[in-house]
């Protein structure tokens, strides 16, 4: 395994202070909100299958896999597009996923109402604020919904390699006993007619099969088992 980067290659504006009190709710249930939503995922998602094709190339497969996961789960995938969070929530449109993201995200102008429309929530970065975020998450996956995780956390936009893993998203499957679901980006070059006119590759997003944590192991040697199997499936299917 890669060791793990720690640097953000992509770097974002972040004026905007972001404070939260203790009434924050992570998972706003209000129906304005919830229509707000609605609104912004159907029209991002048929802009994505309207022009997925036509400008990323996107093609997207396994999705079988993903319908064989009636409850929570946890998803994992590269981070290699800075879209892939669209892809993979388009991929699976047919339940709401929840993408826990930086605190600093909540901090750009504009960006920080659309991510928290499409399921964002932030990861606190005082230790009382992680544990109240990791709370959250897992009364969240409990109540059989999805949480998606970059392991990498870092961007590196179109890497074709995958890199180290942190251990959180394995350790939250365990603690929570939902299967993790891996994806992964992968990369191809267009068509001799499409070079003509396109530097980048085109996107490919595979959903894999799920992998259920054993809970009568212990929680450190699990989730570290768990990691390490999602890793080399993930490997195998770029």
């Amino acid at each position: 395994m890669r060791d793990i980067e720690e640097e953000h290659i992509v770097k974002m504006w972040t004026p905007i202070p972001f404070r939260i009190s203790e009434k924050y709710k992570f998972f706003p249930g209000s129906l304005l909100f919830k229509a707000a939503g609605g609104i912004l995922k159907t029209v991002i998602f048929l802009i994505v299958t309207i022009l997925g094709r036509a400008v990323w190339g996107l093609k997207i497969e396994g999705r079988e896999n993903f319908r064989k996961v009636k409850g929570g789960m946890v998803t994992v995938c590269n981070h290699v597009h800075m879209l892939d969070c669209v892809f993979l929530a388009s991929a699976l449109r047919e339940r709401h996923v929840c993408f826990p993201t930086l605190q600093s995200n909540f901090q750009i102008p504009v960006i920080r109402h659309i991510i928290r429309l499409l399921g964002a929530v932030p990861i606190l970065e005082s230790k009382k604020g992680f544990k109240k975020t990791m709370e959250q998450l897992e009364g969240y996956l409990k109540k059989g919904g999805i949480v998606h995780l970059y392991p990498e956390t870092v961007l590196h936009p179109y890497c074709r390699e995958l890199r180290g893993f942190h251990r959180g998203a394995f350790v939250l499957a365990y603690d929570c006993d939902v299967p993790v679901l891996p994806m992964v980006v992968s990369f191809r070059m267009p068509g001799r007619i499409a070079r003509l006119y396109r530097r980048k590759p085109y996107v490919t997003l595979k959903i894999l099969e799920p992998v259920m944590p054993d809970k009568s192991a212990k929680k450190k040697a699990e989730s570290e088992r768990l990691k390490n199997e999602v890793y080399n499936r993930m490997c195998a299917a770029l």
